[in-house]
């Protein structure tokens, strides 16, 4: 086998070198291609945002909430920048609204099921839903929202979030609370046993284990349905 001269090996390794760099270069275009791709959604002066620890961020000027690259979302004000996490909630002035960032599902009473996707805003915050946004972050909307141990008592919105012991912090403009395992949040019809993991709503439970943790495009709508029942009889033997 022939050995590369002197020559031969520094063309090889400027054409690897060009390699590189062109690589470089499109993973570049693509990533800000990918970035200018995604939405700003603009929050008022006011607006209330979680950021990735759960700590409240209370805007005092505008800002800009942005999905960047990585799935993550990031929050603007002026100079001022905050991660947000892949997931989370930003409620306007007055709490008239919810804003949901990379949430997956809305349950509703009457046993309808509406996916997030990237951005999810719910104008009504009278009416009792539950919303899973990932696999130990929640949101419960509705009005005498409350815990079956006293702590808790709330109208609007509770952002909840799960630790792996199964304890509860429980948060809004208002409230910031740690709920044991062993208590049950309610709000009229639904009732979320945190034991057990299942969510009473109206007249279907919903398994909070066997939820698949899926993004889907916002706004398509689902029946909940109960899987199982009567096996039914077996056939007769053959002869």
């Amino acid at each position: 086998m022939r050995k590369l001269n002197k020559k031969a090996k520094a063309v090889f390794a400027l054409f690897s070198v060009c390699v590189l760099l062109l690589t470089g270069i499109l993973a570049a275009a693509a990533y800000m291609v990918a970035s200018a791709q995604e939405p700003e959604y603009a929050l008022s002066s006011g607006a209330v945002v979680y950021d990735n620890v759960y700590t409240q961020v209370k805007l005092a000027g505008e800002g800009t909430v942005k999905r960047e690259n990585g799935g993550s979302y990031q929050l603007t004000e002026g100079d001022a920048s905050y991660t947000l996490g892949t997931s989370t909630v930003a409620c306007p002035p007055g709490e008239s609204s919810l804003e949901i960032f990379g949430g997956q599902y809305v349950f509703d009473l009457d046993g309808t099921v509406t996916t997030m996707g990237s951005h999810y805003v719910i104008d009504d915050l009278s009416t009792t839903r539950f919303c899973k946004l990932d696999e130990n972050k929640y949101v419960i909307v509705g009005s005498g929202i409350s815990s079956d141990d006293g702590y808790l008592s709330a109208d609007g919105y509770l952002y909840v979030i799960v630790d792996s012991a199964g304890n509860a912090r429980v948060v809004n403009g208002t409230t910031s609370v740690k709920l044991l395992n062993s208590a049950v949040l309610r709000a009229g019809s639904m009732e979320w046993d945190l034991a057990e993991g299942t969510v009473q709503m109206a007249d279907y439970t919903i398994d909070l284990s066997s939820l698949a943790n899926y993004e889907f495009a916002s706004g398509q709508n689902y029946s909940y349905t109960i899987r199982g029942g009567n096996g039914g009889s077996g056939g007769d033997g053959g002869s």
